[in-house]
């Protein structure tokens, strides 16, 4: 285990997802009472999940990423974890490239498959890498099949 995957075990969804939100806030100079409007939230909600206390709900997270064009992962992502693994660390699981140098590689399709990936919880990761796993030999069996019968 590196050290980024240490950080982000250490802090909690709620306490990265209050980060995150402050981050937006920096970037954007928006008001809790702005984005509370355009949520439809009371500024007091807001003011709730940036001192950490809550997050939101399911459908007003969803609402939150669109309107500050970053996806639902995003917020509970550590700033740490975006950044590029140091030269001579990287394993087949961690290229020793940054997440946003990968993402520009990627067409759409492989975008929204990794925003899907990476929205999901680790157990269901792993369920979704065994079916494509399984999936993929399956093709492999069914094309192995085509070829003995050409043969």
């Amino acid at each position: 285990m590196n050290e980024v995957q240490l950080v982000a075990m250490k802090k909690s969804n709620q306490e990265i997802f209050k980060e995150r939100l402050l981050e937006v806030f920096a970037e954007t100079g928006s008001s809790q009472s702005a984005l509370a409007r355009q949520l439809n939230v009371t500024q007091q909600t807001v003011q709730q999940w940036c001192v950490g206390r809550t997050q939101p709900r399911a459908d007003v997270l969803d609402r939150l990423a669109e309107v500050v064009g970053k996806p639902v992962y995003w917020f509970f992502t550590p700033k740490d974890t975006q950044k590029s693994v140091p030269a001579g660390s990287a394993t087949k699981e961690e290229p020793e490239v940054s997440n946003t140098q990968v993402h520009d590689f990627l067409t759409p399709d492989e975008k929204r498959l990794l925003d899907i990936y990476r929205d999901l919880p680790g157990t269901e990761r792993r369920n979704m890498l065994r079916a494509f796993t399984l999936r993929l030999e399956e093709i492999d069996r069914f094309l192995e099949e085509l070829r003995q019968q050409q043969k």
